[in-house]
């Protein structure tokens, strides 16, 4: 209300200046109201762009967009409420010195093992003319391995094993590789949609995910077979980029090491869906929207941003 009758105020004085003053001894250059308008504003609520970031020892971790340079925030009741977290990301440090002998050009992207020995492993050959994704088989804990299929390429591997002879391999963007005899077959599932940052969670019941947040939208697959069939559960389109201005030019920014979906367990999986926040506690059947007031702020809107002299 303050601001409005300012600019009530500031457009009486010019309208008196015009009509009434002057000319020759008072009159001011339009150019300098024209500026007094366009630089008038009014506070505007707003909230926060919002991604996943991990989670980890029971606390969820969220970040806000580059507006607030990258906020981040905690919460250690899933999602209820949430507090300024400023201190270092936490995660999983090494705990093993795993080495395997590779050929020259080859490069481990991933493996597992179980109690057994039994393990499946990942590697990348690249040379000037080829790319090839090794999938290979040990039976000793690694002192050995058998190379059981071979695909064109994967940005990203993760991989669940259930038994000695059953294991579930994704390969980012969209590639499921499932096997119950060992690996002397394999299931192929190529997902409709992949992305360059995707990630399978795959727990013992048999009941999974894989969240993919590519370029122009993000999806979350459920499976309730380890990984032979999946269901699409979520599309989320975002804002169509995250511009910034400059005079001269503009750009896109992307943040590459965040997540709009996050699965924590079988039935608990989070996202965000620009600055809004939800939760299912039902396997992706159901949704509630959580508070996201913990991301607010306030921005100046112009009252005039259409003046010819804006600034």
């Amino acid at each position: 209300m303050k601001n409005y009758l300012h600019q009530l105020l500031l457009l009486s004085f010019i309208i008196f200046n015009v009509i009434f003053c002057d000319n020759k001894a008072y009159k001011v250059d339009p150019l300098f109201y024209c500026f007094l308008l366009a630089g008038s504003y009014e506070a505007k609520p707003g909230n926060f762009e919002l991604w996943f970031k991990t989670y980890y020892g029971d606390a969820l971790y969220i970040q806000s967009d580059e507006k607030s340079g990258y906020q981040r925030y905690v919460s250690k009741n899933l999602g209820d409420t949430w507090e300024k977290y400023s201190e270092k990301m936490p995660g999983d440090s090494p705990t093993d010195n795993f080495s395997v002998s590779l050929s020259t050009g080859e490069s481990l992207i991933n493996y597992k093992f179980n109690s057994n020995g039994i393990g499946w492993m990942v590697t990348k050959f690249e040379d000037s003319s080829n790319l090839v994704i090794y999938i290979k088989k040990t039976t000793d804990s690694g002192s050995t391995w058998t190379t059981q299929k071979k695909i064109n390429s994967a940005s990203h591997v993760d991989i669940k094993i259930q038994s000695d002879t059953s294991v579930t391999i994704f390969l980012a963007p969209n590639t499921v590789l499932v096997t119950n005899d060992g690996g002397s077959n394999w299931t192929q599932v190529d997902l409709v949609y992949g992305g360059r940052t995707s990630n399978m969670y795959l727990y013992d019941s048999g009941i999974g995910y894989i969240r993919v947040d590519g370029d122009e939208k993000s999806v979350l697959y459920k499976t309730t077979d380890f990984g032979y069939n999946w269901e699409t559960k979520l599309t989320i389109i975002p804002f169509s980029a995250k511009i910034s201005h400059s005079i001269i030019t503009k750009y896109v920014i992307y943040v590459y090491d965040s997540k709009r979906i996050l699965p924590i367990n079988e039935n608990m999986i989070f996202y965000t869906d620009n600055f809004n926040l939800y939760r299912s506690q039902d396997g992706a059947n159901s949704w509630e929207q959580l508070d996201n007031s913990f991301a607010s702020y306030s921005y100046k809107s112009y009252l005039f941003p259409n003046a010819p002299c804006q600034f």
